[in-house]
């Protein structure tokens, strides 16, 4: 079961450190730009130990910077060093020091796949789609058509969901300002959130649905559900 802190946008705890949990405005204002901060997720998330130092490694590399740079948003009073076998990252006020090595790397990435839903970010749409009746089935077909239209247009990968999409559907359904959630939510909350709307608007739906006569043929998932 996931913890209340990630819900709550709480510092989590690794190794009795706290790992920071950024909001999106706190991500956009280090690195700018979405690709950037898809691309830290990835590499921290899905790369091993060895390919992340090979990748700090490297001299003059502008994705180089971007991961020192997230690592500093997830660790914020932290200063950065590291060597050929390890990543350093230490706050001489508190005199804490965290070591990230092959030894405890993957229960460092448990967390940050936890924190920015990676399970969302990088799989494909198809991952989740299960339109509850046919002509949801019907809207759900043109929605991934255009989607993947404006991909090609704007030559990115069709299958990687644009955070701005997530952002403007919460702020539309939940009668929010885009700022606000920019402002305020972690992707986790965000995700969390876009997730329980769907499938509450999806509820309602069937339900005006059936009280209209008619029969959908299968039936959406409890919206008050688990996630």
């Amino acid at each position: 079961m996931i913890s209340l802190a990630y819900c709550g946008q709480k510092d989590i705890y690794f190794q009795n450190i706290k790992i920071h949990q950024p909001t999106i405005s706190e991500l956009i204002e280090s690195l700018q730009f979405e690709n950037n901060i898809f691309f830290c997720i990835k590499v921290l998330a899905e790369e091993e130990f060895d390919k992340v130092i090979m990748l700090l490694s490297q001299k003059e590399l502008q994705e180089k910077d971007w991961i020192i740079n997230f690592l500093i948003i997830l660790f914020p009073s932290f200063t950065f060093t590291m060597n050929k076998e390890s990543i350093i990252l230490t706050n001489e006020e508190i005199n804490q020091v965290l070591i990230l090595n092959k030894d405890n790397y993957s229960e460092f990435q448990k967390n940050i796949k936890t924190i920015f839903c990676t399970n969302i970010l990088f799989n494909s749409d198809e991952d989740n789609y299960n339109p509850a009746n046919e002509r949801a089935r019907q809207i759900a077909e043109k929605l991934k058509a255009r989607h993947k239209k404006l991909a090609e247009l704007n030559h990115t990968d069709s299958k990687k969901p644009i955070i701005d999409n997530y952002v403007f559907i919460v702020a539309v359904g939940l009668r929010m300002m885009p700022t606000d959630i920019v402002d305020k939510l972690t992707i986790y909350s965000l995700f969390s959130l876009y997730h329980r709307f769907i499938n509450k608007s999806e509820c309602d739906i069937d339900l005006k649905v059936r009280l209209a006569g008619g029969d959908p043929k299968s039936s959406p998932d409890n919206w008050m559900r688990m996630i």
